[in-house]
């Protein structure tokens, strides 16, 4: 089996407590041919003193906030053939990198792959849109691909020039950095893989511990990616797929504001809305891509 070396890339602000599970489950990799970078992003240096004693982790710190602009720091100082993004509140199993190289040796030709994200409270799946059937991710179930799993060769990033540095948390287009970069892939002739063998951990949303300011910003913020997302590729050869998309994205918070209201549950309603609004201001506001 050929020996295939990895690079975690995680960005961190404000989850120390989270971030240490994060390593301890990192470290202890039955695969043992990776890296860790973190990206730091806070002002303090909590986060440089968990690093410090263990050398396989890569320490860097960035005055300048944002995930994507973060993720692709460490992409550049990655050494690693393929590359995974765990959020720094997720976690992965001991066997991520095992299960991932089998993969990887059985699909040469794939160049991207993505799995299964279950919640850490149920171990249910993260996003209604998966299932445990593996398969060839294109435009028709793109909602499969979440980042916590991705694994993506670094030719890919040699290709895309990374991620967009306007979308994601933490900058003007607050989400669907990772949708954006899979349909530029998918674009530029890239196949991609989902498999059921790779998993990982994320902790729910748990709104009802968000104030109502806080539901309303988080829904809207996630809204501006959505739409953003979808005007940036309108220049591609899909746009009236885009377009189309885009349109089913407002259906779809309508709905969740009509469903959310007749069962009294007043903050989802109110997310939904902020995600309607959101999703048409980023659409309106965003500037589309040169293809």
């Amino acid at each position: 089996m050929t020996i295939v070396h990895y690079s975690f890339i995680t960005a961190t602000i404000g989850e120390e407590n989270k971030l240490r599970t994060l390593l301890k489950s990192l470290t202890s990799q039955t695969y043992f041919n990776y890296e860790i970078i973190v990206v730091d992003q806070n002002e303090h240096e909590r986060v440089l003193n968990l690093c410090a004693n263990d050398e396989n982790i890569k320490y860097i710190h960035s005055s300048n906030r944002g995930l994507s602009l973060a993720r692709n720091i460490g992409i550049r100082n990655a050494r690693g053939e393929y590359l995974v993004f765990p959020d720094d509140d997720s976690v992965l199993p001991h066997n991520f990198l095992e299960n991932a190289n089998k993969v990887i040796q059985k699909h040469p030709d794939m160049f991207i792959f993505s799995g299964m994200v279950l919640t850490l409270e149920k171990n249910e799946p993260f996003s209604r849109y998966m299932n445990f059937v593996s398969e060839e991710i294109t435009y028709s179930n793109y909602s499969m691909f979440l980042s916590t799993t991705m694994i993506i060769h670094k030719q890919v990033f040699d290709k895309l020039k990374g991620f967009d540095e306007e979308m994601g948390v933490g900058a003007r287009w607050g989400g669907s950095e990772e949708t954006e970069l899979l349909l530029r892939a998918l674009n530029a002739g890239f196949r991609v893989y989902y498999t059921e063998s790779l998993i990982a951990y994320h902790p729910e949303t748990n709104f009802s511990k968000l104030t109502w300011r806080q539901t309303v910003h988080k829904g809207y913020s996630y809204g501006l990616g959505r739409g953003a997302l979808f005007r940036k590729l309108m220049n591609s050869p899909q746009w009236g797929w885009m377009l189309w998309q885009w349109a089913i994205s407002l259906l779809k918070a309508i709905g969740g504001i009509g469903v959310a209201s007749i069962q009294g549950h007043w903050k989802d309603s109110i997310r939904h809305c902020g995600a309607f609004l959101g999703r048409i201001a980023g659409f309106a506001l965003a500037k589309t891509a040169r293809y």
